[in-house]
């Protein structure tokens, strides 16, 4: 793992990245432990591709540190609902942010920015750090989206503490009942 990035709903977007000594060293364990304990905290976790591919890789990066298995959380994937509602000719992140016209992810750099990562240059780490923050700003606005359409059963109005009729989507309390 050389980087992950995050938010919680709207708010500000994290990350953190190796640094080149833990690169050169091959010694991920802390940011490992930081995205298990952001697992651990979530109630639910947004994802693109997160049930097929994200989740189970974390899932490997925890045991190999011998942590537990984080508290259960929801996944949201994103992926799932496009392929399950619409049938467009690509389904990727990148594709959706052009087609639903949000802020576009940006751009990794390529092969040079992975070979650059891999010999822990700190530029090369610096722009996988902002492209996974923007994967995040990306997938928010997905989301929210997509969000009247399918949320993988995930009802989000029993996530909040108000007693007044809520939308099992987005949690908002702008319904008629």
């Amino acid at each position: 793992m050389l980087s992950h990035a995050w938010c919680w709903d709207d708010g500000e977007v994290f990350s953190s990245v190796l640094t080149p000594k833990e690169v050169l060293s091959k010694d991920d364990e802390r940011i490992v432990l930081e995205a298990w304990a952001l697992c651990n905290e979530a109630d639910i976790i947004v994802a693109h591709n997160g049930k097929r591919f994200d989740i189970g890789k974390l899932n490997g990066y925890f045991l190999k540190y011998g942590l537990p298995k984080p508290s259960p959380f929801k996944v949201i994937d994103t992926l799932e609902v496009a392929k399950k509602n619409f049938n467009l000719p690509f389904k990727s992140l990148e594709y959706l942010a052009k087609f639903l016209n949000v802020e576009l992810k940006l751009d990794s750099g390529g092969i040079d920015t992975w070979i650059g990562c891999d010999k822990g240059e700190q530029e090369a780490l610096d722009t996988i750090r902002f492209y996974n923050e923007g994967d995040i700003v990306t997938l928010r606005e997905i989301h929210k989206r997509l969000v009247g359409w399918d949320n993988n059963g995930v009802n989000i109005a029993l996530y909040n503490d108000s007693h007044d009729a809520l939308c099992t989507h987005c949690g908002s309390d702008d319904v008629s009942i």
